[in-house]
């Protein structure tokens, strides 16, 4: 699946990757993932975002992620440690699958392209 990555280093960029199942997500987050729902992110071209973080950021130690913690939390994260996100985390679309008739669970979908094309992508989440 394609996913935005959301490196906890800021001088890194984002990057749009593709990332093949559940173990690759645990090993591009360095662990167990929890998936969050960004507070200030709307829907891209009709999908709606979810981020998937290390659920044990903080207990591991992982480093700060400023940019992560402005789309999760919004302005009042600022670049306080301990209100935000730890470690590497990326954005990724989530759908429906139906998995029995008329019963719908989560699931990931591509993150979407935008007119810019998937190499142009940029979210700002302000600050």
């Amino acid at each position: 699946m394609r996913v935005l990555t959301i490196p906890a280093d800021e001088r890194e960029p984002q990057q749009l990757i593709e990332l093949d199942g559940f173990r690759a997500m645990q090993e591009f987050v360095g662990g167990y993932v929890e998936i969050v729902r960004p507070r200030i992110l709307e829907p891209l071209n009709g999908v709606r975002i979810v981020m998937v973080v290390n659920e044990e950021g903080w207990l591991r130690d992982l480093p700060y992620n400023p940019r992560a913690s402005r789309y999760y939390r919004g302005a009042e994260a600022g670049n306080a440690p301990g209100l935000g996100i730890a470690g590497d985390a990326f954005l990724v679309g989530e759908g429906m699958v139906e998995t029995e008739p008329g019963l719908f669970e989560p699931d990931f979908v591509d993150f979407p392209e935008t007119a810019d094309g998937p190499g142009e992508v940029s979210i700002s989440a302000g600050a």
